[in-house]
């Protein structure tokens, strides 16, 4: 794709944001290069070059946040949106001396304002902030005293922190502060978008670090950086960095990463690649985060489901056959936006591959003996709550429709969880225009499940 100044890039995206265009404004290599230039050995300095860039890219609002028993500020470029609620993407300008000509860490910093320069002129719903954090060498004091001023009303409105640390040295690795995936999943979506290789994440096993008395040196929290203090206000928080060459060789095994890759360089391209992933990231968690979801109805909701199947293409032994389905937890909207762009752009068999190594949503029951993991359970409602339920086959060699790799279930709900459904032994899949998931194509006509009722909801998931 041609990089030109000034140039709006557009990049054409299957989600349910309020456009399905993200559109960025590109800032060429050559600009990028004159940024990672002016990287300083003197944390003062940093904040100065910093303050002089964010008001080049046209920073509306940039504020000095003081920081008690630190010399620095905390500098932020705030840009407005037009709804309720924030994102953070932070970096630490804190290093220490021996690291300062290291341009793997002014990197981190020199993104920001790139991200000021690409993002300031594009609508947005939430309000971004670019933060430059002090006192990382002091136990991450200039990210827990911001954090530690936030209201109870202003944490609440935290979508996620995004925290930068070390790039540009290999492709982008991720850490994640907690154990919900939905801004990983988001993650993979840009890189999707971006036809660029999937970000592995990364955690205290892939450190590649020796053992100390028989057990890890560090924990997984350890990765998570200026992430950290946001993780235990309960704000969702991811830290994307580049792997360590410690980390290369796990990554390598499994192939996240390329061989040729030593991470103990400074790579452009692996740098571009990341500013371009987070530029379409942000705009992802953006128009995602924070959104409505479907109101079901007070009776729809994960437990187990039961009815009477009748088989009309012979796949069971008697009809009707007593069948039930147990949902422990529904696909949440980032995976199915991220399930849409991987079937948009590699197909059938690229959607059943990426779904046979989710963990299982639940599993169908037929009869007595057969059971089946599901490994995506979609809640729709197009005027009608239904649940769309899907378990992938093993691949096999021919290519006959007999072969398409996925059984679904489609349950057609009223508000107390009663409804009929249908069954496909053998399906294709799309998503309409809307962004829900049907059958396009199946083996044989679906056969009825009549009787549909709410047996058992699950038991609810507490959180701290």
């Amino acid at each position: 794709m041609k990089c030109i100044p000034s140039l709006l890039l557009f990049v054409s995206l299957a989600t349910t944001c309020i456009a399905d265009n993200i559109v960025y404004m590109r800032v060429p290599r050559p600009s990028i290069e004159e940024h990672l230039k002016l990287a300083q050995d003197v944390e003062a300095e940093r904040v100065r070059t910093l303050r002089n860039l964010f008001q080049k890219a046209g920073c509306p609002q940039i504020i000095a946040q003081e920081v008690p028993k630190e010399e620095s500020p905390t500098l932020i470029c705030l840009l407005p949106g037009t709804e309720e609620g924030t994102i953070i993407v932070g970096a630490s300008l804190d290093y220490a001396p021996e690291e300062a000509k290291d341009p793997a860490h002014w990197s981190a910093l020199a993104l920001l304002p790139l991200l000021a320069k690409s993002l300031s002129s594009v609508p947005h719903r939430c309000t971004l902030k670019l933060v430059a954090f002090p006192g990382r060498e002091h136990g991450m004091r200039g990210a827990t005293w911001y954090v530690s001023q936030l209201t109870e009303a202003q944490r609440k409105t935290m979508r996620a922190m995004v925290d930068l640390d070390n790039l540009g040295r290999t492709p982008a690795v991720y850490a994640l502060a907690q154990s919900d995936k939905t801004l990983a999943i988001w993650l993979q979506a840009a890189a999707h978008s971006l036809q660029l290789a999937t970000p592995p994440q990364i955690d205290a096993t892939t450190a590649g670090l020796p053992l100390k008395n028989s057990s890890l040196p560090i924990k997984n929290e350890d990765l998570s950086a200026d992430a950290k203090p946001f993780e235990q206000a309960y704000i969702p928080a991811i830290t994307i960095q580049s792997a360590t060459p410690a980390m290369l060789p796990a990554l390598q095994r499994n192939g996240s990463i390329p061989n040729r890759v030593t991470g103990t360089g400074f790579d452009i391209d692996a740098y571009e690649d990341t500013y371009r992933l987070l530029c379409v990231y942000v705009l992802y968690l953006d128009g995602n985060l924070g959104r409505p979801l479907v109101n079901p109805g007070p009776m729809v909701k994960p437990g187990t489901y039961s009815g009477q199947l009748f088989d009309t293409a012979g796949v069971f032994a008697t009809s009707p056959i007593d069948m039930s389905v147990m949902i422990d937890h529904f696909t949440t909207m980032g995976e199915l936006n991220l399930y849409e762009l991987i079937l948009h752009k590699g197909g059938q068999e690229a959607l059943a591959d990426a779904l046979e190594k989710e963990n299982s949503k639940g599993y169908c029951r037929f009869g007595l003996g057969l059971a089946a993991g599901v490994q995506l359970a979609a809640l729709h409602n197009n005027g009608k709550t239904y649940i769309f339920l899907v378990a992938v086959h093993l691949k096999a060699q021919a290519a006959t429709p007999s072969d398409y790799r996925f059984t679904v279930i489609k349950l057609n709900l009223d508000g107390k969880g009663a409804g009929e459904g249908l069954f496909y032994n053998s399906a294709k899949l799309r998503f309409n225009k809307k962004h829900e998931l049907e059958v396009e194509d199946s083996f044989s006509l679906p056969d009825d499940i009549r009787g549909v009722r709410l047996e058992q909801p699950a038991p609810p998931k507490t959180t701290p």
